[in-house]
């Protein structure tokens, strides 16, 4: 299925769209990721927002160790027919790992501070389909094959939903330790 998916891209490729392509590609980078999370991470703590900061910031600290390490232990090569020159190993994207993880916190942060539906709706379609365009991205330039974008997809919903079922439980359970003390008034 790689093959195939990998010849497909290569099929569609125009000179246009690799432009806007090549764009995306360094729009979403890992580097690109890293320096919004601490841009975003110290406006939201700026913002007396320091759980979210955190939250931000060790999710995307995890994403990055969780695809280094599956990059280190995996090994898997790149296809050879790539449009922009990328190093290391291929599998997983870290472009479709950070965006997952990095968009979805944010996601999540917005649906914390806004609960209408008017506002989660878009928040929520702009999400996938920012997470949808850097996976094609990814296949088109064939830096990636498709189960690299698949892993990596699998592998950061894995991590963010691990990480905001943390972040929620401690939270609660920080939220209720605070009230303990009061509710044992005589």
């Amino acid at each position: 299925m790689d093959a195939q998916v990998n010849s497909w891209a290569s099929s569609i490729q125009i000179s246009s769209f690799t432009l806007v392509a090549e764009g995306i590609s360094f729009a979403f980078d890992t580097y690109t990721l890293i320096l919004l999370t601490l841009v975003v991470g110290a406006i939201l703590f700026i913002l007396h927002q320091w759980k979210s900061s955190l939250l931000l910031g060790s999710s995307m600290a995890g994403d990055a160790v969780l695809v280094l390490v599956c990059k280190t232990f995996i090994l898997s090569p790149r296809p050879i027919n790539e449009v922009i020159p990328e190093t290391g190993n291929s599998f997983p994207s870290g472009h479709v790992a950070g965006t997952l993880v990095f968009f979805g916190v944010l996601t999540y942060l917005a649906w914390q501070r806004w609960k209408s539906s008017k506002v989660k709706v878009p928040i929520s379609a702009l999400y996938v389909a920012l997470t949808c365009v850097v996976s094609f991205d990814r296949i088109y330039l064939n830096v990636h094959w498709f189960s690299d974008v698949i892993g990596a997809s699998l592998l950061g919903a894995f991590w963010l939903a691990f990480v905001l079922f943390t972040f929620q439980n401690l939270t609660s359970r920080f939220s209720k330790a605070k009230t303990l003390p009061a509710e044992r008034k005589p």
